[in-house]
């Protein structure tokens, strides 16, 4: 917990000597339409510095398959690592609902530095207000907050509050961007102790948060594969060569001691390290396995409708008992007395 408060410390450092969406993108397209650095949106992460969101109503899948989604191929740049922030090379990737926030450090999924295939399923869940459930609509959640509701962006926020509130310091064990909740600085550096007895507080349920599930949520399912990439001709004949084009002159340099023009002039002859190389390279496609999507919704077990019916069914069954017996009643009260008349005339 106290590394948690220590990373928030050296966030702007990080974000310093973090890489760039400019520096990384060597390619990107979406449905075979290409896209450029400018389509990613800058947000911070405790733990990872520098991350970026992609979201646009412009890109729309109508077709699944590879071929039709979301193609990336970036540079990681594995000698400016930093050892003290890090301890391996990839990427962290989530695909999420659009104008949620992104818990990258808890939902988001690891990439090596490979090629690497994802395929999505949709999923929508639809739940039930109260009295039926307990679900809300967190309606002014997108105009206080600038996101849209999630059950995890509620607890985080509550935590900061709840720790504002009684330690007078932010807390540092959130992933979310404490700055959409308040302007204070005032980090719990000097104050641990207290930030962490109001977490264990929280997760105990003696400081309880009044977070449920929203009514509608949608969820993507990720089936995630990989195969080694690239190959050693391919990294000389392609991507070495893109590397340049895009003016990565010293960064070629840095990472094989050789620049531009001297690999251009060799013809593939120089002894460059190929594994150190191909390290430094990640692909991705993101893509829908199927257009269809698993719908999910709470329904009533016993609504009012049915009650009312039930009631009526009923009622329907002990009346129409009722007016069939005084029916028969009468029925037998008219043959007695035909019989007790059929008697007294055969008497006289």
């Amino acid at each position: 917990m106290v590394v948690a408060q220590s990373m928030n410390e050296i966030t702007d450092e990080m974000l310093r000597v973090g890489h760039t969406i400019d520096d990384m993108l060597l390619h990107c397209s979406i449905n075979s339409r290409r896209c450029n650095s400018s389509g990613f949106v800058h947000f911070k992460s405790s733990q990872f510095g520098n991350c970026y969101t992609m979201q646009s109503n412009r890109f729309v899948a109508t077709v699944p398959g590879p071929a039709h989604g979301l193609t990336l191929m970036l540079n990681l740049d594995r000698n400016e690592y930093i050892s003290p922030y890090s301890s391996g090379y990839g990427l962290k990737l989530l695909v999420h609902e659009q104008g949620t926030y992104p818990f990258i450090e808890e939902q988001g999924v690891t990439l090596a530095p490979d090629w690497t295939f994802i395929s999505l399923k949709q999923k929508k869940i639809k739940r039930r207000e109260y009295p039926q459930g307990n679900c809300g609509k967190y309606l002014e959640y997108k105009t206080k907050y600038g996101i849209e509701y999630s059950r995890m962006a509620c607890e985080q926020i509550c935590l900061i509050t709840l720790t504002k509130d009684i330690c007078d310091c932010v807390t540092g064990f959130v992933s979310i961007d404490k700055s959409i909740v308040t302007n204070s600085t005032a980090t719990c550096k000097e104050n641990v102790i207290c930030s962490l007895m109001v977490l264990e507080a929280q997760v105990r349920g003696s400081l309880p948060c009044p977070c449920t599930n929203p009514c509608s949520e949608l969820h993507f399912s990720t089936t995630v594969s990989s195969l080694s990439w690239p190959h050693e001709e391919y990294l000389k004949r392609e991507l070495i060569p893109l590397m340049c084009m895009k003016g990565r002159d010293l960064k070629i340099k840095e990472a094989t001691g050789y620049n531009c023009s001297e690999i251009r002039a060799s013809n593939g002859d120089l002894p460059l390290n190929m594994n150190k190389l191909r390290g430094n390279f990640l692909k991705l496609d993101l893509y829908f396995k199927e257009l269809s999507y698993e719908h999910i919704e709470e329904l009533s077990a016993y609504d009012s409708v049915q009650f009312l019916s039930d009631i009526g069914g009923t009622v329907g069954l002990f009346v129409g008992a009722s007016v069939l017996s005084g029916v028969e009643l009468i029925q037998l009260l008219v043959e007695c007395c035909r019989y007790i008349l059929f008697r007294l005339r055969n008497k006289r």
